[in-house]
Parts: structure tokens; C-alpha cells; sequence
């Protein structure tokens, strides 16, 4: 019992049931330990008999009942386990494993909040994979998976902490990034867009490489009105970007276009990183 209580105690959250658990296995501890010094007194025959009889009621009432309420403890626990779990089912995307736009629209929410609160700034990064549907339909359903967990791959690799990198659409990901402004996430994608761009993914024997475009907006001081749509920014950005060549990420103001190429391309050995 007192293996269980430490085992509990050492989780960083065991919610109510666990609290539950830990005060009525103590509980059950003192009752233990209650008829163990009265059994002890028994023993070597000090003890008063109604006195001891009395004190053994109570302490059998408390292991009686803590061995009952433990188990209540564990169920509740169990039941807040599961609805974690459920909870993270639906607001996770099966195939990247990335929060997906439940998820990424709660946060968006919360960093909207924030900014109206106190003007913590925030910036928001649409990006698509480049001639994603065309090279689905041409190769398969099965490359094109692998594409979209490729990328969620190597995106995952540049974002910070507090950053919430989510699969938003079919070939769409969303990228917020709480406390950061418009240049700080321009820099964001001067790394990401090129660092797709040399990365490759292994498919069927092959090396295939490809390409996304990126549209970046944000709110911070400089905004002076309460209704701006920072998804509806980005998104005119990114088809900014689509409307110069693709490959490349673009704010309202700023336009940066790679090499205007196959989004999807078949290397020679490139570099696996899927």
C-alpha cells in the first residue's frame, strides 16, 4: 500500500481519483497500523479490553472502508485516463500524428485571447505541398502519404516549444507560433521552405524530394483593428505565392519564390530523412 501511495505520488498529475486513492490508501495504513500496536498490547496483555474492542471497531471500520474507496479511487482515475485519451484521439491526425485542426483552432483561439488581453503577439504559417494532388493521382494514394508524413517529419524538427505545428487539411499543415511577430516567422519559413526542398523521403526504392509553399501572417502592435482574420491573411499569402511559382513563402507585403521546378522529384540517393 505504501509502494502505491509513493508509485502515485511521484506522477506529475493523478487527478481526483488519484488524490482519492492515495487519501484512503493512508487511511487504510492508519487502520493497519491502529490494530497492529492493539494487537501487539493483546499480546503481551496491556490493554484495557473495552477500550480495545472500541478502538478495533474503528480501525476495522477504516480498512473496511478504504479498501472500497481505494478501489472507487481507481475507477475514477481509469475513467480520466480514458477521456485524456480520447481527447487527444480526436484532436490528433492519425496518419502524421500532429494536432489536427480541432486542436490547432482551440490554440489559435487561446492566442487570439491573449493578444486582445494583453498584445502578446502571434504569427500564423499556412503551408501546402506543392502539386500534391496531381502527383496523388499520378503515383498513388500510398507516396503521397508518405509525402505529408515526411513533412510533418522535418517540419517538426525547426518548430520551438510553444509552437503548435498541425495537419489542418489534406496536403494543408498549419504552423502558429504564440509570442512571435511577422519577422520572426518570415525567418521561420526562410529556413523551412529550402530545408524541404533538400530533404528527401525513400518511396518504393526511390528518393523522391518536393517542394511547399508557405503564406505568413500575424498580429501584433502595429494592428489597430479587432476583427482581422490572421487565417484569411495567410491565406492570401500563400496564394501569393502560388501565383509567382510556388516553392517559396510570401507575407502580404513580401514575396520570396525558390526555383520554379517539379514540386515532386525523383533524386539520386538523396538524403533519406524519412
Amino acid at each position: 500500500m505504501a509502494a502505491t501511495v509513493a508509485h502515485l505520488l511521484k506522477q506529475r498529475r493523478i487527478g481526483f481519483g488519484g488524490q482519492i486513492a492515495v487519501a484512503v490508501i493512508l487511511l487504510g495504513i492508519g487502520g493497519h497500523a491502529i490494530e497492529a500496536v492493539l494487537n501487539f498490547a493483546a499480546w503481551v496483555g496491556k490493554y484495557d479490553q473495552q477500550l480495545y474492542f472500541t478502538i478495533e471497531s474503528y480501525a476495522l471500520v477504516c480498512v473496511i472502508y478504504s479498501g472500497v474507496a481505494w478501489h472507487f479511487g481507481f475507477i475514477v482515475m481509469a475513467l480520466n485516463r480514458l477521456h485524456s485519451e480520447m481527447v487527444k484521439v480526436a484532436e490528433t491526425d492519425e496518419l502524421t500524428n500532429l494536432p489536427n485542426r480541432r486542436y490547432f483552432m482551440g490554440r489559435l483561439t487561446q492566442a487570439e485571447h491573449k493578444f486582445s488581453k494583453d498584445g502578446t503577439p502571434y504569427s500564423v504559417m499556412m503551408i501546402d505541398i506543392d502539386r500534391f494532388k496531381q502527383w496523388n493521382d499520378e503515383y498513388g494514394h500510398a507516396v503521397g502519404d508518405e509525402a505529408l508524413i515526411h513533412y510533418a517529419k522535418v517540419a517538426s524538427g525547426v518548430v520551438h516549444g510553444s509552437d503548435v505545428l498541425a495537419r489542418t487539411g489534406g496536403d494543408e499543415f498549419s504552423l502558429l507560433m504564440p509570442g512571435t511577430e511577422e519577422a520572426e516567422a518570415t525567418e521561420v519559413a526562410h529556413g523551412l521552405v529550402p530545408l524541404i526542398r533538400r530533404s528527401s523521403f525513400k518511396c518504393d526504392g526511390q528518393f523522391l524530394s518536393m517542394s511547399v509553399s508557405s503564406g505568413i501572417a500575424a498580429r501584433d502592435a502595429s494592428d489597430v483593428r479587432a476583427d482581422i482574420d490572421v487565417l484569411a491573411h495567410a491565406d492570401v499569402a500563400l496564394y501569393k505565392v502560388k501565383q509567382a511559382g510556388r516553392d517559396g513563402y510570401a507575407t502580404l507585403t513580401t514575396t520570396v519564390v525558390g526555383r520554379d521546378v517539379a514540386a515532386f522529384r525523383v533524386v539520386a540517393g538523396g538524403s533519406d530523412v524519412g
